[in-house]
């Protein structure tokens, strides 16, 4: 008997529910206020969002490469390697709207 992908992924709740904690904590939800919305406790919700803060760097790679893969007019000068460059930012911002 095989098993539910649920069990192997060793996660209780699927990924647009955590999505939309990720965007309420954007929006300047607290984990407490996220947790009573989505009726998980708050325990759980405070360890998606200390998870997501711990691998932020990652996920900053990952959607850079995204905007420079789907970029219908890349810029003109080699995209930047490093968060440190602002305006490298600002040209990339991922709207949390888009993402739910």
């Amino acid at each position: 008997m095989l098993l539910p992908v649920l069990v192997l992924a060793r996660r209780a709740d699927v990924a647009s529910v955590i999505g939309t904690a990720l965007v309420a904590k954007a929006r300047g939800w607290g984990h407490r206020r996220i947790a009573v919305e989505l009726g998980r406790s708050a325990e759980t919700v405070r360890g998606w969002l200390r998870r997501f803060a711990g691998r932020i760097e990652a996920v900053r790679v990952v959607f850079t490469g995204w905007c420079r893969a789907l970029a219908a007019d890349p810029p003109s000068k080699p995209w930047p390697r490093s968060p440190a460059d602002a305006s490298h930012s600002r040209k990339c911002k991922i709207d949390c709207e888009t993402l739910h």
